[in-house]
């Protein structure tokens, strides 16, 4: 068994210093991820809410069966 020591070596508490460092910094940015996590998913919410209201409002209009072609705003009857 090695000799007791009162204390750590000056690169042993330099090497558990930077590996807490890097796992606090770690766990920060994950938790960052998942706050930007949660605003994407409710501007995605704002979004699907917003075609869903424009696509009602073109059903009406236009029809349920009416087929709109994104690029030239054709619409075809299926």
């Amino acid at each position: 068994m090695s000799e007791y020591k009162d204390k750590l070596t000056d690169q042993e508490l330099s090497s558990i210093k930077r590996l807490v460092s890097d796992y606090d910094s770690i766990k920060i940015q994950l938790g960052d991820t998942v706050i930007a996590q949660h605003s994407l998913m409710s501007k995605l919410e704002g979004v699907k809410n917003a075609y869903n209201s424009i696509e009602s409002g073109l059903i009406e209009t236009y029809g349920p069966d009416a087929v709109f072609n994104l690029e030239t705003g054709e619409i075809k009857q299926k």
